[in-house]
């Protein structure tokens, strides 16, 4: 467990218009962008994880925790140790200067053992944060091969096109030019984002 201080990003998102029915875009200064649903904005559907080796995915939180989506501007105790339950290392500001602020995810009240949710919903050096003006809806493909099948989900889609991630690649066929994600690409990140 490590403290951190923070605003609730509903907060923020309610001075840009955000009603809770629509979507929020957190996007960092390298331009990585992370997808907030409603529901997530609420705690509900993130994937969650036990801080305890070989951190099994843990079906709910116990009663009464919730996660909270909030902008941290500040790490940790004096005297806390750096570690992979605690990874804010004292580092150098961002090329503009300012922050680093966090996209992060936290429960009200410490627990033992602790909880973790996965990786890429932890946006650094948090730059942008856009509130849509509707809610999108989701959309999910499923790609087959020779050895196996996959699900590609609109947020995963998102995620990956960023240019911090995995960029986006053109092909062009019959005259058409077509924008996605190469295949080598989402298949690494999907492996590495799916536990």
């Amino acid at each position: 467990m490590h403290p951190v201080e923070g605003i609730r990003l509903s907060a923020l998102a309610a001075d840009g218009g955000y009603d809770g029915t629509t979507d929020v875009i957190v996007t960092a200064i390298d331009n990585y962008p992370k997808l907030i649903e409603p529901q997530v904005m609420q705690g509900q559907g993130i994937v969650t994880y036990s801080d305890v080796a070989p951190y099994p995915v843990v079906p709910a939180l116990p009663a009464g925790l919730t996660w909270t989506p909030i902008v941290v501007y500040a790490y940790k105790e004096a005297g806390q140790s750096v570690g992979d339950s605690n990874p804010w290392i004292p580092e150098a500001s961002p090329p503009d200067g300012n922050g680093p602020l966090r996209l992060w995810f936290a429960v009200d009240t410490p627990t033992t053992p602790g909880y973790l949710v996965d990786g890429d919903w932890i946006v650094k050096w948090v730059n942008r944060i856009t509130v849509s003006s509707s809610a999108v809806k989701d959309w999910t493909v499923n790609v087959k091969g020779p050895k196996r099948t996959m699900q590609l989900t609109r947020k995963d889609f998102e995620s990956c096109t960023a240019p911090s991630c995995h960029g986006q690649s053109t092909v062009k066929l019959n005259g058409h030019s077509y924008q996605g994600l190469p295949s080598t690409s989402w298949s690494a990140k999907w492996t590495t984002t799916r536990r």
